[in-house]
């Protein structure tokens, strides 16, 4: 072994060392025993987050490790990171810890030096002197002089740690693959399999298919032909040594059967794809579609040159072998032969061609190929040929787009006479597609009937995927009403089908259901339905903040007091008194709109502290009327906690109307500025897409949470349909302003201060932040003549208010008068 591999063979030592350091350092500072799992992993991020600019620093691929919570796979950098931190108190004294920590960093040094190092070698001379540091760093950290004479030797022998460091670069090699890193993941394997001859065939068999699989990934379609053949040469040369290696494993033969169809060598990928699936029966399914189109190409290949040039019959293997073979060839002269020739016969065979071209398999995307492909397939009555034809033509992704076209396609697809499972398949994917065309008026005027006889049609024609998904959207349509009659029973039971198709989106609307109807352990077994099935994080942690909500509301609803005047003391009509306003009344229409919110207030507070028993749901529509922006009869943190649970027990009752369900959504919108709020705002907007006060309010709430960007999306979009919208043009201004998107913060401003009345309590604060815009923006003479400018107008602005609302006074105005005195004191 040379003197580089024996180097690495002391630093991973080393590294055991160090990693056993970090164990005692925990226990030391921690009180407990550090556990090699993810909750322990956890733990220490939330330690590193209460730092300072620390966590974040951290790279993508030493968060994962971090999240693993293995000790054993985190490498010397990272340890030494770690260790750096003030979290390990009540270890030796702070020199001790300061002269540990900087042996440790010499380590970390000398192995980066050996990673990057060009060339793989090391002269005696380098050896001897990286063996000293060591030797001298391992001291410094109280390791006895026999055990450092021991590590010393192993690693001249180069035979006791081979099997672990072939294991620590196997496990970081799969961290580079998880990371996309394939080229680095690549080099760690290569490293794994040269660490020693004497390694197990199992280890050996695990690193030349992951290599093997490397190289795969490595392929890009910018790649040309050639390059592409010479990545699958080697992943294949690889699979063969893991299938060497490991006779009787399955993974070995998918890696070759992968290969092999990437070098467009059917007959063997064949082969190579049912010895898996007899090694691995369960998993069969997940390589239906790849061993398909294997065969399919192979049946091509045989039709299109059934002779060879002496006009003799060709065996399938002398004709594959001589495609191969040819030296001009790598594979692509193979493709053209039988394409050019058109030699396909059945319209499954079509249709897989259409997708190679669409796709980009094995050659350059051509959609104009590809239809021509799938219009043969339709012609041969192939109903999946049929629904990618009419998807084309929705899309716009053939040369004549037609939506109608494409819908006449779909209907045809759907009636198609189901022969076979595959065709089964596809027809109900047509009669979803219809019923989903129906639904949203795509290419058909909007007709919900028709749409719940298409997504009907398709339950019960199709048990798979696509069945489960229009039972999923049956049930979101008789929940809310959609165009059918509402019946939540019926939805409910179409979503429990969909979820036991592991439809995912059927269980998180089941959860929220079971929550809303305080079923709350109906909802814990479904986010354990939803985790048993392996559903996606997003999905299964959506559910699990729902479901934890509402027990906390459930709680809450169970410990209610009698709703009593002071749980309505967010409402504070009495700055606006009669004395003020009635002057007013005649000729300003924000003082009569203040005063039939103020009615209103009086109506609710007689309501609410004269009724017995539950909140009637008139109070539901006194607080929606006496809410009004312009005004702020109601507080801007909306309504009283007690409220808000009220309002949640009637909406979970159900039996409500289309409004009231509105209502009641916008009461408890009010409630919070905070993500409880976000989510429930963002759900009523999938309810209520095209309302403009629920999109202004979430729009609202992201500014206080900071995400403008996301505010500034939906204030875009109520804008889009009424563009004099005022909240939106308020919000727009807003979100610009914070952005720091100065001259689209000016334009908005501009546009806020044209479409409000002159009266509107907004005026003279965006007269000053239009005034403070324009400094910033230029910061010279001119743009301090407009901030005076502006500030003047501001000032003016104030005088136009109702009295009510004055003396004026906000945050933008402080900093406007602290501006305009700098200002004149330099003037």
């Amino acid at each position: 072994m040379d003197n580089y591999n024996k180097l690495e063979l002391l630093l991973v030592s080393t590294t055991s060392v160090i990693q056993e350091l970090f164990l005692i350092r925990w226990l030391a500072s921690q009180g407990c025993e550090w556990t090699n799992s993810k909750s322990f992993g956890d733990r220490l991020i939330q330690k590193l987050s209460k730092l300072k600019n620390v966590y974040k620093n951290f790279q993508k691929i030493q968060r994962e490790m971090l999240q693993s919570g293995d000790v054993n796979t985190w490498d010397i950098t990272l340890i030494t990171l770690l260790l750096k931190q003030p979290i390990f108190e009540g270890y030796k004294t702070e020199a001790d810890i300061t002269n540990e920590n900087t042996v440790i960093e010499e380590a970390s040094k000398i192995r980066n030096q050996l990673a990057h190092k060009s060339l793989k070698t090391l002269n005696d001379d380098e050896f001897m002197e990286h063996v000293s540091n060591i030797r001298r760093i391992l001291g410094v950290l109280s390791i006895p002089q026999e055990h450092i004479d021991d590590m010393c030797a192993d690693a001249r022998k180069g035979a006791i740690y081979s099997h672990r460091r072939a294991v620590l670069l196997k496990d970081e090699g799969n961290l580079f693959y998880s990371s996309d890193q394939f080229n680095e993941a690549r080099d760690a394997y290569t490293r794994a399999i040269g660490v020693s001859e004497n390694l197990p065939n199992d280890l050996l068999g695990v690193l030349y298919s992951n290599r093997s699989q490397t190289y795969i990934k490595m392929i890009s379609k910018k790649m040309s032909d050639t390059e592409q053949q010479s990545y699958y040469k080697l992943a294949l040369a690889d699979g063969l040594e893991a299938m060497k290696q490991r006779p009787e494993w399955s993974k070995a033969f998918f890696r070759v059967a992968e290969a092999y169809r990437g070098l467009s060598r059917w007959k063997q990928a064949i082969d190579n794809y049912e010895r898996f699936c007899v090694l691995e029966p369960t998993l069969a399914k997940s390589v239906k579609e790849k061993l398909d189109i294997c065969k399919i190409m192979a049946n091509i290949i045989l039709i299109a040159d059934p002779e060879d040039e002496e006009g003799l019959p060709m065996s399938f293997d002398e004709r594959i072998k001589n495609w191969n073979d040819d030296p001009t060839s790598d594979g692509v002269m193979t493709r053209r032969r039988w394409m050019t020739r058109e030699a396909l016969r059945t319209g499954e065979s079509y249709t897989m061609m259409g997708h190679r071209y669409r796709m980009g398999w094995d050659t350059k995307i051509d959609l104009n190929e590809a239809m021509r492909c799938y219009i043969k397939a339709k012609n041969l009555d192939d109903t999946e040929g049929i629904y990618w034809l009419a998807r084309m033509k929705f899309r716009g992704q053939v040369s004549d787009p037609d939506a109608t076209a494409g819908f006449e396609l779909l209907e045809e697809g759907a009636n198609n006479i189901i022969l076979d499972e595959r065709e089964r398949h596809w027809v109900a994917v047509c009669q979803y597609a219809l019923g989903s065309s129906y639904h949203n008026g795509l290419g058909v005027e909007q007709d919900h009937a028709k749409a719940e006889f298409w997504y009907t049609k398709c339950s019960q024609e199709s048990h798979d995927a696509v069945g489960h998904k229009a039972e999923y959207m049956l049930g979101c349509m008789y929940f809310t009403g959609d165009g059918v009659p509402l019946n939540k029973e019926l939805a409910v039971a179409y979503w429990k089908q969909a979820a036991r198709g592991k439809h995912p989106n059927a269980m998180l609307q089941l959860c929220k259901y079971y929550s809303d109807e305080r079923m709350i352990s109906d909802a814990n077994e479904q986010v354990k339905a939803m985790r048993h099935f392996g559903l996606s994080e997003s999905y299964i942690e959506q559910a699990e903040k729902i479901t934890n909500w509402v027990k906390e509301m459930a709680r809450k609803i169970d410990n209610r007091p009698i709703l009593r005047k002071e749980h309505v003391s967010t409402l504070k009509p009495d700055k606006f008194t009669d004395e003020i306003l009635l002057p007013y009344v005649a000729k300003s229409a924000l003082a009569r709109k203040i005063v039939e919110a103020k009615r209103k207030h009086a109506e609710l507070v007689t309501v609410l502290t004269t009724s017995v028993g539950d909140m009637p749901l008139k109070c539901v529509d006194l607080f929606f009327e006496a809410y009004q922006p312009d005004v702020e009869v109601v507080h801007q943190i909306g309504p009283s906690e007690e409220f808000v649970i009220s309002c949640k027990e009637i909406l979970s009752r159900g039996n409500i109307t289309k409004e009231s369900d509105r209502k009641l959504r916008f009461c408890i919108a009010q409630s919070t500025r905070d993500e409880t709020s976000v989510l429930w705002l963002e759900e009523t907007i999938k309810l209520y897409p095209d309302d403009a006060l629920f999109k202004n309010l979430l729009s609202n709430v992201y500014g206080f949470l900071q995400r403008n960007e996301d505010g500034l999306k939906l204030v875009n979009e109520v804008l889009k349909n009424d563009p004099s919208n005022r909240d939106a043009l308020f919000g727009r201004a807003t979100h610009l302003k914070h952005l720091g998107k100065v001259p689209d913060a000016i334009r908005a401003t501009n546009d806020f201060l044209q479409s409000v009345e002159k009266d509107d309590r907004k005026r003279p604060e965006f007269f000053y932040t239009l005034g403070l815009l324009h400094y910033l923006q230029t910061g010279n003479e001119d743009g301090t003549q407009k901030f005076l400018s502006y500030y003047e107008q501001g000032k003016k602005a104030e005088s136009d208010l109702l009295p009510c609302f004055l003396p004026y006074e906000n945050n933008v105005k402080t900093q406007a008068d602290f501006f305009a005195k700098m200002i004149r004191l330099r003037l």
